[in-house]
């Protein structure tokens, strides 16, 4: 069974696809450095789970079982993106990181040190590779025999002309990595990463049929604003959506009311859990037990702890 994890993370972004191969993909990383603890409030809407994240790193940590992951994803280089990408390298490691060069410069940063390091393939310990869009490989989205499989993940961005627009601006925004991911049921999620409206725009144009009917959308720029968004949705269509933390003025919520999309937080929930049985069916899980049972309507059904976070059931 495949699994996606969402976590909580403050202001940045930690994705993690747990997959039924048992290969795991870390998608960006934000560390907190100072995690306080966590508090239970009574309503659903403003939680404040933001103010309370997750320890990303004791989660990768923990659930990789003292291997190292078997592939990083920096979706683009931003601090919110990449903080922490030192320690994980160390500690439990990756074999395949993945990344595009950019024209930004930031001194005195390990992370960044590092992210340049790996990204001009100096660590002769991992794979770095900067795929682009609609590329093939038997490991991420082809099996043995060269047909559609792998570990389900296929590249909707960037293009060879916006990795090379990356190199000569500072902003990496609108180049960032949007991934589809298929699982083994069938069911897709597509991860927006920070991408803008241009980006956008060249998705909508060129891979329209690829994110149409999505089943999971992982909101991009955290769930902030973005002008082409509602275009976007329109094709996207997403069952359920899931945005990260953000100041409450720079949402992207209209969107979602006005197409009554199903659309939750960080803020909301804490971390959630996503689980793909083979039954075809999708199971959401989330840290925070209140918003659990005010979702439902009733205690949860079920709880499941994984990684020193204990996930409750949300019926949606």
């Amino acid at each position: 069974m495949d699994a996606v994890y969402f976590l909580n993370v403050g202001n940045g972004d930690c994705n993690i696809i747990v997959h039924n191969s048992g290969n795991i993909s870390v998608i960006d990383i934000n560390e907190i450095e100072n995690i306080n603890e966590a508090f239970e409030t009574l309503n659903i809407g403003n939680q404040h789970k933001k103010d309370y994240p997750d320890d990303a790193l004791a989660f990768i940590k923990s659930i990789s079982n003292g291997r190292r992951v078997f592939r990083f994803i920096l979706t683009h280089p931003d601090k919110d993106h990449m903080k922490g990408l030192n320690k994980l390298h160390v500690n439990p490691g990756f074999v395949n990181f993945w990344s595009f060069s950019s024209g930004k410069k930031i001194e005195g940063n390990v992370d960044w040190d590092t992210y340049k390091s790996l990204n001009t393939k100096k660590d002769k310990n991992v794979t770095a590779i900067s795929p682009s869009e609609n590329e093939k490989n038997k490991y991420f989205n082809q099996d043995e025999n060269g047909q559609a499989g792998g570990d389900g993940l296929f590249i909707i961005c960037p293009s060879n002309e916006m990795k090379i627009k990356a190199v000569q601006e500072d902003s990496t925004n609108n180049y960032s990595y949007v991934l589809k991911f298929v699982a083994n049921n069938g069911k897709s999620v597509l991860f927006g990463g920070d991408a803008q409206e241009e980006e956008w725009d060249y998705i909508m144009k060129n891979h329209a049929s690829d994110i149409k009917d999505i089943d999971l959308l992982i909101s991009p720029h955290h769930g902030r604003k973005i002008e082409n968004l509602g275009k976007a949705l329109d094709i996207i269509n997403p069952k359920v959506s899931l945005l990260g933390n953000f100041p409450s003025e720079y949402g992207s919520y209209d969107f979602y009311n006005k197409r009554q999309l199903k659309h939750y937080t960080n803020n909301e929930l804490g971390s959630v859990k996503i689980d793909f049985s083979d039954d075809g069916s999708i199971s959401y899980f989330c840290t925070n037990k209140n918003a659990a049972n005010t979702i439902n309507g009733n205690e949860s059904s079920q709880i499941k702890t994984v990684g020193g976070l204990t996930f409750y059931k949300i019926d949606i």
